[in-house]
């Protein structure tokens, strides 16, 4: 065997151990690819006392957007909620941003949909809008209410 056969020989073992060994290690038995809840039960101190299961809620919205406004146009949430909006161009070319929380869709074609997941980590009131041109300006706009 010539030199370049010999060494193309180790680069082929070295990078099938690579594999072998990587990919052995990801098929952990105890992993699974299945989702998991985020609920964690809480073990209670006193046996007569139940389990608590704490689960994250979100507070998911559909908002359809069309020239030149939103519907619905307003959307309320409680301070620490988790927000999750759906947006569904209906008609034209838009996008959907939260001024105050530096979030916000791609821009989407009619017939588009994208979706946006935060924290309402900041009590007030809020404004959505569409960002395209003067979108905005000719009234795309809705309001997020965040309680505390």
């Amino acid at each position: 065997m010539n030199k370049i056969g010999f060494w193309i020989l180790i680069i082929i073992i070295v990078i099938g151990g690579i594999w072998f060994f990587t990919r052995s290690s990801s098929s952990d038995p105890t992993e699974t690819s299945e989702p998991t809840s985020s609920a964690m039960p809480v073990i209670p101190t006193n046996p007569d006392e139940q389990p608590v299961v704490e689960t994250e809620v979100i507070k998911e919205f559909t908002v359809s957007g069309h020239n030149f406004a939103f519907s619905p146009t307003t959307l309320a949430v409680q301070k620490g909620d988790t927000v999750k909006i759906i947006f569904k161009d209906t008609d034209g070319f838009h996008d959907l941003r939260v001024e105050g929380y530096n979030v916000g869709t791609t821009r989407l074609q009619t017939g588009g949909q994208a979706e946006v997941t935060f924290v309402a980590d900041k009590a007030g009131s809020f404004i959505y809008y569409c960002s395209v041109g003067t979108h905005r300006v000719q009234g795309m706009t809705g309001t997020f209410i965040v309680a505390e």
